[in-house]
């Protein structure tokens, strides 16, 4: 564990002028944590897959809440209206899972 005074240090040797103490290299000797930490590189292919797939279920989620309105209003929206009335309860259901998730 990182000694939870080391911030408190670093000010105080800013504050009056004196060197600032380096962290410690190696946090609790663990390696295996510290190399979990770094930057994984994934190919674009599988990159591009993730993210078609994700942008898939976002529209597809958005027409079928375009349309679930539609028929519950009963309301006359070209398809731009419901892909776009869709998209904002969408959003708006993600939020509130996000806020009560916690």
């Amino acid at each position: 564990m990182i000694n939870h005074h080391l911030l408190a240090e670093r000010l105080n040797a800013v504050k009056n002028g004196k060197p600032i103490p380096k962290l410690p290299i190696n946090i609790d000797g663990n390696k295996e944590e510290l190399q979990k930490q770094e930057l994984r590189i994934i190919p674009h292919k599988s990159f591009f897959i993730s993210e078609g797939y994700k942008l898939f279920n976002v529209i597809s989620a958005s027409i079928l809440y375009g349309f679930g309105l539609k028929a519950l209003f009963s309301t006359d929206w070209n398809f731009l209206g419901i892909f776009g009335i869709g998209l904002l309860l969408n959003h708006f259901l993600t939020i509130l899972l996000k806020l009560f998730k916690k």
